[in-house]
């Protein structure tokens, strides 16, 4: 399980690289933010199914989806008028507080 979701983290890291390259050459694309929002999804979805995977990778899993809305929210200050980046910023605060809600009612 410690490796799987090793390997998820370093995929995710990876694939937002890629995506940060995509935007900054073609501003405004909206296939870069939708996969970014996918990859997100995906460390949400992935990091909550089993809350017994352990407080290093839930901590891992926040401070991740933490990382991106701060990405995010550095991104549009620059690029005031890019939609589809606001968009992907309230897409990763929705995780991001659904996920501390989650830990919390859980017991976590």
């Amino acid at each position: 399980e410690g490796q799987s979701m090793d390997a998820l983290f370093g995929w995710a890291g990876r694939e937002m690289d890629i995506c940060a390259k995509v935007a900054e050459r073609f501003p405004k694309n909206y296939y870069a933010w939708t996969h970014r929002a996918y990859i997100a999804r995906t460390v949400y979805d992935m990091s909550s199914r089993d809350r017994n995977m352990g407080f290093h990778n839930q901590e891992k899993a926040c401070s991740f989806l933490s990382a991106e809305l701060s990405f995010a929210e550095k991104w549009l200050r620059n690029h005031v008028s890019d939609h589809s980046a606001a968009h992907y910023g309230s897409e990763v605060l929705r995780l991001l507080l659904m996920y501390k809600v989650g830990m919390v009612c859980s017991g976590d």
